[in-house]
């Protein structure tokens, strides 16, 4: 395959993570033509300068500010030169060959739009990363059902077998590792820039939707993700208040007053 493809990774003041992702990203992949952009959102951290003795050819570029995900994403996919956007968070971990696998997929599959392999958890077990679209029934019961994969590892396991166990057309897969093409990317303007963190990814998948092109879970491949090892660093009240920001505003721009009185009564007790 002559594809060019751009791996695109945001680093925030994760820069044992991002080493590692790159490192095994590297490792995993010699069959492939791809680049690298990584995009520092001012992690005033020095070491980011090591990556570019260590990888050469790797882009990184360093902002003066943290702009947030979509932004940093949306800088990174201008100046990439790909036929395909593969975003990454750095807290993911490659196990074999995945973006090949990927695109052999991608690009042999009919009207796909985005497309998202396997998540792991370090310990090989399954992580739910894909589904129906947010609405306030389908995140309570989204809840219930990550509580419960959590605490039990029998029924995380049932879930998978049950759902997650065959390559199906979802209505979202996570943005922790995307694949999507250049073209279907900018018919959509890439990622809404309101989204500071969270919810980007499901608004992203939502209106590739409204193209009539299809969002697919892949898990004939699979990458570990260090689930939410790229915010561990921010205060849990400062990360909880980012994603009631994100999940208010997706509900504005994507569901109708119903859903969006029930949200603000459910926020309101549990505020």
């Amino acid at each position: 395959m002559n594809f060019l493809v751009s791996v695109i990774i945001i680093n925030y003041k994760t820069f044992d993570l991002l080493k590692n992702c790159l490192q095994s990203l590297i490792l995993n992949h010699n069959k492939i033509n791809y680049e690298i952009i990584i995009v520092d959102n001012d992690s005033k951290d020095n070491a980011i300068d090591n990556l570019k003795s260590i990888y050469p050819d790797v882009r990184i570029v360093q902002l003066s500010e943290n702009i947030g995900f979509s932004r940093a994403n949306n800088i990174a996919a201008k100046q990439a030169v790909g036929d395909y956007f593969l975003f990454v968070n750095s807290d993911v971990l490659f196990i074999e060959n995945s973006i090949d696998k990927m695109l052999n997929y991608y690009i042999n599959g009919k009207n796909i739009g985005i497309l998202g392999p396997k998540l792991l958890n370090l310990d090989y077990s399954f992580q739910l990363s894909a589904g129906k679209l947010p609405n306030f029934f389908v995140e309570i019961k989204d809840k219930i059902i990550y509580s419960i994969c959590k605490k039990s590892k029998y029924f995380n396991s049932l879930v998978e077998r049950i759902f997650f166990d065959k390559i199906s057309e979802v209505e979202w897969v996570t943005g922790a590792c995307m694949l999507i093409d250049r073209d279907t990317y900018y018919q959509v303007h890439g990622f809404d820039e309101n989204f500071f963190l969270y919810f980007e990814d499901k608004d992203l998948c939502a209106r590739v939707r409204a193209l009539n092109k299809k969002i697919i879970y892949y898990p004939e491949t699979s990458v570990i993700h260090l689930l939410g090892g790229s915010s561990r660093q921010k205060h849990t009240k400062e990360v909880k208040d980012i994603y009631r920001n994100s999940q208010i505003y997706y509900y504005k721009k994507h569901l109708n007053c119903f859903h969006n009185k029930l949200l603000k009564l459910y926020l309101s007790k549990n505020a």
